[in-house]
């Protein structure tokens, strides 16, 4: 279940929160980033939730028709089982049907899984930013989305999507 995570709810989940966080990064959110999103209005932040256990999040930013996603990552016992894709799939089909009509992100090039990702749920590299990761040097390979593509796409309609694709692998292992 995806829940929306709000100041209300936020030290409900922070332990395990943090726990993903510093499994996923090596410059891991401290609370305190955490809390300046929740307070962001243009930031969302949505937690996957199984048996009141966290299993991952996204944050992402909403301006007006475009979308930048900050974070998107899943406890490492339970990847690859279609969590983060069903997180990215919710954030398009709520940003779209709100309106948004591009989508941006940065990823390592060594994040081979999410750059897989990201290209199959149809984002394309638009540019790198030189040396962004600071403790790695590594790259950032931006990433964009049109909206008005991932509709007009074989794969159908981004509830078509959720409902035949998502579902599924999510669901299959409850």
């Amino acid at each position: 279940m995806i829940v929306p995570l709000r100041s209300d709810n936020f030290f409900d989940y922070w332990d395990q929160i943090a726990e993903i966080e510093k499994a996923s990064f090596l410059t891991p959110w401290s609370e305190k980033a955490f809390l300046g999103e929740l307070s962001n209005r243009y930031s969302h932040m949505w937690i996957y939730v199984h048996d009141g256990k966290v299993l991952g999040y996204i944050c992402f930013w909403s301006i007006m028709e475009e979308v930048h996603l900050l974070n998107v990552a899943v406890h490492p016992a339970f990847r690859r089982r279609g969590i983060a894709r069903s997180l990215l799939k919710m954030m398009l089909e709520e940003c779209i049907n709100e309106g948004a009509e591009f989508f941006w992100l940065e990823v390592r090039p060594s994040n081979s899984a999410a750059v897989a990702l990201y290209r199959d749920l149809g984002f394309v590299e638009t540019g790198r930013r030189r040396l962004y990761y600071r403790e790695t040097g590594e790259d950032a390979i931006l990433m964009g989305l049109k909206a008005e593509d991932l509709k007009a796409g074989t794969r159908g309609t981004v509830s078509e999507v959720l409902t035949a694709e998502a579902v599924s692998k999510v669901c299959a292992y409850q």
